[in-house]
């Protein structure tokens, strides 16, 4: 399927076709709107890979097939680069000298188009991901639309992470402050710890409660866009896919940093080769090219998903 196919085409059916566990209902645009890929137990009827019209191919793609798969998306459905190049341009933009702006204005912009490029087109392409998958027609009217419409509910999740991040903090602010308690209360020998290494501890103590929860939520996205899950199922379903996926989702991550990351990392690199002139059409550039890779990897999360929502099932 892509941007340009026939929206007319009638979804698959099969044995089960009576009992779909996908949830897709048709639009008036005349095609199937976004489906609602969930866990066996959220919905009724039969949940099956027939029933759900996700294919066998799908539970057994690599991580390296589910990447090439996601940046293939990028030729078949060109509205994907038709929303993320004018977001990135215009954040370019922004971030040049170009525009008279007070940095008030710049900063409501810069906040409208990050959200723009990083949420909700995070939810267009998960809504591409869950009409690809299930080989149900979706417009890209349909498509917007339904990433509009999970506004509210990404809204919602986002206040309960914030939740969650405060929790540990807090968590982590009262350990720490035992912790030291007891340092300064201890004999001297123990007292006597270089100051430089008893700081990095605690950093490393206060982060790892704080990474590991960013990577137990890290799906909760995809749970609420691709699953239509609320807030705190979205948290609840991240938190089993992660249990059970937890490596490929790690690999999944050293892949985003070690790509994306080297670009942002080029980006900032303050003379290339020597030519300072070059240096603000590189960093340009770069960046540019790490924001659209970051969009490959909205679709990789969303496939994750499918696979972990129908792989944890049993």
């Amino acid at each position: 399927m892509s941007d340009s196919s026939d929206a007319s085409l009638p979804s698959p059916s099969g044995a089960h076709a009576g009992t779909r566990s996908v949830e897709a209902v048709t639009s008036s645009t005349g095609t199937r709107m976004v489906p609602a890929i969930k866990d066996r137990r959220d919905v009724d009827g039969c949940a099956c890979l027939q029933c759900r019209s996700v294919t066998a191919a799908t539970t057994r793609r690599t991580i390296l097939e589910s990447v090439l798969w996601s940046a293939t998306l990028l030729r078949s459905y060109p509205s994907i680069l038709a929303f993320a190049i004018p977001f990135v341009l215009t954040r370019r933009l922004l971030e040049s000298s170009l525009l008279s702006l007070s940095p008030l204005v710049i900063g409501l912009f810069e906040g409208a188009i990050t959200f723009g490029l990083f949420v909700f087109l995070r939810a267009y392409v998960g809504a591409i991901v869950a009409g690809e998958l299930t080989d149900v027609q979706v417009s890209v009217t349909d498509r917007v639309r339904h990433g509009l419409g999970r506004l509210p509910a990404l809204f919602g999740l986002a206040l309960v992470a914030v939740g969650l991040f405060f929790g540990v903090w807090m968590l982590a602010t009262v350990v720490s402050m035992i912790g030291v308690g007891a340092v300064l209360a201890a004999p001297i020998e123990l007292s006597m710890v270089p100051p430089a290494v008893g700081f990095g501890a605690l950093v490393v103590f206060v982060s790892l409660p704080f990474l590991y929860l960013i990577f137990k939520i890290w799906i909760a996205m995809e749970a609420c866009i691709v699953g239509q899950y609320g807030p705190l199922e979205s948290v609840r379903v991240s938190w089993r896919i992660t249990g059970n996926y937890g490596r490929k989702l790690l690999v999944i991550l050293v892949g985003l940093v070690g790509s994306v990351g080297f670009l942002y990392a080029v980006a900032f690199v303050p003379d290339v080769g020597g030519a300072s002139t070059l240096g603000p059409v590189v960093s340009a550039v770069a960046t540019s090219v790490g924001e659209i890779t970051s969009v490959v990897w909205f679709g990789v999360y969303g496939h994750l998903y499918v696979q972990g929502i129908v792989g944890v099932d049993g």
